[in-house]
């Protein structure tokens, strides 16, 4: 599954000034500092971040299992990504979930364009609704997804990819008018010295979140290359949802 963006993103928010409500498999945090009751369910400490007086967004996760067959915790959510969909439990459980995500999106969904089953659940959405994210987009194998992103950028879409150029990496985020952002992988703290392939797509899909909720591209570079910490124990999603209070 990879790493989780959701710390990725959480530093973001913050560094743009967001009183950000953080939700993972060990408990509720508050800008970086755990909040909420002990030993809370998980619906318990949503609702407690969802209530709080000072927090602004809500970051949280839930797999496309849970979601068909516990729904979303909260009514609906302003941006999703669909980040992995993995390849555990019945395919057509899994294409429901997702679409119970999807119906309860009010805004921008961010997709992993290399999974078949996440680019199928969006197949009819509007381009100008959808992030597309590719680790890969400019590797051999994936050459025919440039003639695919030149086309959904047209459409209106967006992307967030990891590009070379003389050799360095580089994080870059484009939409329909053009490059927003285009950071050094080696300028991001937490991927200067272990730059994964996990690491790589959890920033993609942070940078890409931001993008769709409204961040500016020098909100979001200067965030990507702060060393404010983030946290470390968030787990790795299958589909993460963000919520704007």
């Amino acid at each position: 599954h990879g790493q989780s963006s959701n710390p990725a993103l959480d530093d973001i928010l913050r560094s743009a000034g967001i009183t950000v409500g953080l939700l993972s498999r060990d408990g509720a945090f508050v800008d970086g500092e755990p909040a909420g009751p002990e030993e809370a369910t998980r619906r318990q400490a949503t609702q407690f971040l969802l209530r709080h007086p000072h927090v602004e967004a809500v970051v949280s996760t839930v797999s496309p299992l849970q979601a068909k067959r516990q729904g979303l915790i909260h009514d609906s959510c302003d941006v999703a990504a669909i980040i992995d969909t993995g390849s555990d439990g019945d395919v057509e459980e899994v294409r429901q979930g997702l679409e119970v995500a999807i119906r309860a999106t009010r805004g921008k969904l961010v997709v992993d364009a290399e999974s078949e089953l996440a680019l199928s659940a969006v197949r009819d959405l509007d381009p100008e609704r959808l992030v597309m994210v590719s680790v890969n987009a400019d590797k051999a194998a994936f050459r025919h997804w440039k003639a695919a992103l030149r086309q959904w950028l047209a459409a209106g879409g967006a992307a967030a990819t990891i590009t070379q150029d003389q050799g360095e990496q580089f994080i870059v985020l484009t939409d329909g008018e053009g490059t927003v952002l285009s950071v050094p992988v080696a300028a991001v703290p937490e991927l200067a010295e272990r730059p994964s392939r996990g690491r790589l797509q959890a920033h993609l899909f942070a940078v890409a979140l931001a993008h769709a909720m409204g961040r500016t591209g020098e909100e979001i570079t200067s965030a990507l290359r702060s060393d404010q910490p983030a946290l470390r124990s968030v787990s790795s999603p299958r589909e993460m949802a963000h919520e704007d209070k």
